[in-house]
């Protein structure tokens, strides 16, 4: 299943279909970065699911979320 739309396609090693690959902006979202670090990259994973499940990304502070 590709990383961004999820769409069940023969993926390529950044884990996107050929649509998605063809897209340099999409493409660069998934491409490592020297600097990263592997958990780094772990967080913005788990960032981006946050996001297309429509979720908070953050914890909100303690005296928004209590009112």
């Amino acid at each position: 299943m590709c990383e961004h739309c999820e769409v069940q396609a023969e993926l390529d090693e950044l884990g996107l279909c050929p649509r998605c690959r063809s897209m340099e902006t999409i493409r660069e979202l998934y491409e490592r970065r020297r600097d990263w670090s592997p958990e780094w990259e772990a967080h913005l994973r788990r960032l981006a699911q946050r996001a297309k499940a429509r979720l908070p990304l953050f914890e909100q502070p303690r005296k928004e979320r209590d009112g």
